[in-house]
């Protein structure tokens, strides 16, 4: 069952943050966009974004546990799904964050085509994919060709940090 207002209202906070997040590759920016201190009295819409995205995502949990119920999933599948989707967010946050610290000269590629392959190894590994049209012997190809790749890129992703953590 989808609520159109939710849908919206995710959209919009998504919007916004995409929005908000670039606010530093301007300049000249008004003062009630960005983010205000903690010593100032106020807050900038920057602000708010963060809240707005927690606000509608403990919104829509209760519904998608109620949607997962209703087609008649047993609670320990309910939880091996959010343990699931959990590893899934936190792997990806791993990969983007520490993408940004990547020191270029050390990787074969530029930093542009690693996010492409990034990209392309979270659609491989985590798409939704028809086993029905696929094959299943495809999709475990797909997957694993999305995990070699992420394997591939994890040890120039630790050097680094450690390069940059000690100095």
């Amino acid at each position: 069952m989808r609520i159109k207002s939710i849908d919206i209202f995710r959209a919009l906070t998504m919007l916004l943050m995409i929005f908000v997040n670039d606010l530093w590759t301007l300049s000249d920016v008004p003062d009630w966009l960005g983010h205000k201190s903690a010593s100032e009295d106020g807050m900038g819409l920057a602000d708010v974004v963060l809240p707005a995205f927690l606000f509608i995502v403990g919104l829509s949990i209760p519904f998608a546990i109620k949607t997962r119920i209703s087609r008649g999933e047993s609670g320990i599948r309910i939880m091996l799904h959010i343990a699931e989707r959990t590893c899934t967010l936190l792997i990806m946050g791993f990969f983007m964050v520490n993408l940004e610290y990547i020191n270029e000269n050390r990787i074969i590629f530029s930093k542009y085509i690693w996010k492409i392959l990034m990209a392309i190894a979270f659609f491989l590994i985590w798409n939704d994919y028809q086993v029905k049209r696929f094959g299943r012997i495809s999709v475990i190809v797909m997957k694993l060709m999305g995990v070699a790749i992420l394997v591939f890129w994890l040890p120039y992703i630790m050097v680094v940090q450690r390069v940059n953590h000690n100095g």
